[in-house]
């Protein structure tokens, strides 16, 4: 029988999957439902299809698990086009790919920015801004302006991650239910992390190196303070902490304000 994954392990960069590791990271799942709910909405640079289809041949083959560092390959592809997987019961082929994938296994080639998302490493933040999704994460302490009317304004941290997006696709100001988070940083009790020890900056598995001491139990978490700018009115929002309590229902009617010491994880704003 395999061991548990502990609470430390579960809740620091251990592994390059961390999205599976840290299902503990309050903080990391509140990103994540934001980001997927804007990658299934559709966002520009992922309109683009590549599509993998496997036949029973590959099913049955256990070489094509990691295929030729491909797995890695197909992670980088994600990340720039809409990457969807199919198995094919009657395809004769072991793997058919249709669409173009990265020529690297690890991100070693530059984000390409669009009309939609900003990627500033200089000014130290990355955003997204369509009409159905608007995030933002980075040094974030001055304020945040997006398109629409969407302003973020009054953070207590440097640090923070924003993100609002729309669960049917639609805008914001048209959309019957939005989701919304805003949160910080976490880690365990004691943890140390060098940024001098990357080895490989490049590429995200690099960054474990730079973790000096990975702490213990309980997990500390940075509240963000900030009021925001919102092109909705007439709705309500329910706010519910990490073990699903809704703790607060407020009214919305342009503008939502959080305080530095509500237990945020995620918002949800619906017409009733």
């Amino acid at each position: 029988q395999k061991k548990p994954i502990s609470q430390s392990r579960a809740t620091t960069h251990f592994g390059y999957c961390i999205g599976f590791l840290h299902f503990n990271d309050e903080v990391l799942m509140a990103t994540l439902a934001l980001t997927s709910q804007a990658f299934i909405n559709g966002i520009e640079p992922n309109q683009k299809s590549t599509v993998v289809s496997y036949g029973p041949a590959a099913y049955q083959d256990q070489k094509y698990r990691k295929h030729k560092g491909l797995s890695h390959r197909l992670m980088q592809t994600s990340v720039r086009r809409n990457l969807q997987f199919v198995f094919d019961e009657k395809q004769a082929e072991p793997m058919i790919i249709r669409g173009e994938i990265t020529k690297t296994k690890y991100d070693r080639e530059k984000l390409t920015p669009s009309s939609e998302l900003t990627w500033a490493p200089r000014e130290k933040y990355f955003s997204l801004d369509s009409p159905h999704s608007k995030i933002a994460v980075g040094i974030l302490k001055k304020g945040f302006q997006f398109k629409d009317g969407v302003k973020l304004e009054g953070l207590n941290r440097d640090f923070a991650f924003f993100g609002i997006s729309s669960r049917d696709g639609k805008s914001l100001s048209e959309s019957k239910e939005i989701i919304l988070t805003l949160v910080g940083k976490s880690a365990n009790t004691g943890y140390i992390f060098d940024p001098k020890k990357i080895t490989n900056p490049q590429g995200g598995i690099g960054h474990i190196n730079g973790i000096v001491k990975r702490g213990k139990s309980p997990v500390i978490v940075e509240r963000v303070k900030a009021d925001i700018i919102v092109p909705i009115k007439g709705k309500v929002m329910r706010c519910y902490n990490f073990a699903g309590y809704c703790y607060r229902t407020v009214p919305v009617n342009g503008k939502i304000s959080f305080s530095a010491d509500e237990p945020l994880f995620i918002a949800v704003i619906t017409n009733k």
